[in-house]
């Protein structure tokens, strides 16, 4: 069971079942960036929280194969097979980042309709989507957001940022001098020095 956890078995034998087969993520890399959640529950069992990215909508999202799928939906697939097509992964907790695998059941495009309406979600409905510009999860839950060496692609640490914006003179130590220090293109390290990217350091 996950560390920390002391709820339901009967996760435990739906978690164990994750493969990396079909999407070639190995359980325990997915599992990584989860966390139980000590305040949602369902049922007597604890959420369990998609720590990094999230999309517009406010749902985890994670890469495989480079493609980008909802967390959820990884989780009922690895967990139950294969999503029907055209059907929805429902939330029985109304918690968008909860990858538990008992707190999920399908249901078409309607059924996700009614859900919402029935928990006071309808706001979400329509054309005014809340979970976009101050809304959206990055602003409300920055802490979520997977940014600098979080991002899995990363060549860099924070040090090392703050590191190459001291060192950068555009004389006696430019961009291209530090791009073959650090191996990368110096358009990278221009986009470093001008806060184009790592903008939260």
């Amino acid at each position: 069971m996950i560390k920390g956890s002391k709820h339901s078995e009967k996760s435990k034998d739906k978690m164990s079942k994750f493969q990396s087969k079909r999407w070639g993520m190995p359980k325990q890399r997915f599992l990584k960036n989860t966390k139980r959640s000590a305040i949602k529950y369902y049922n007597g069992t604890p959420c369990l929280n998609w720590t990094k990215s999230l999309d517009t909508s406010g749902y985890g999202r994670l890469q495989i194969n480079k493609k980008l799928i909802r967390a959820h939906r990884f989780a009922y697939e690895t967990t139950y097979g294969k999503i029907p097509k055209g059907m929805c992964v429902c939330h029985h907790c109304d918690n968008p980042i909860c990858c538990e695998p008992t707190h999920l059941f399908l249901g078409t495009q309607k059924d996700n309709m009614v859900d919402k309406y029935r928990k006071n979600r309808q706001s979400r409905i329509g054309a005014y989507n809340p979970a976009t510009g101050n809304n959206h999860g990055s602003h409300t839950h920055p802490e979520r957001v997977a940014r600098g060496e979080r991002q899995h692609l990363s060549k860099f640490t924070k040090e090392q940022i703050i590191k190459i914006r001291n060192e950068y003179d555009p004389i006696k130590n430019s961009s291209y001098k530090l791009a073959k220090k650090y191996d990368v293109y110096s358009s990278t390290i221009l986009r470093i020095i001008n806060k184009k990217t790592w903008k939260h350091i």
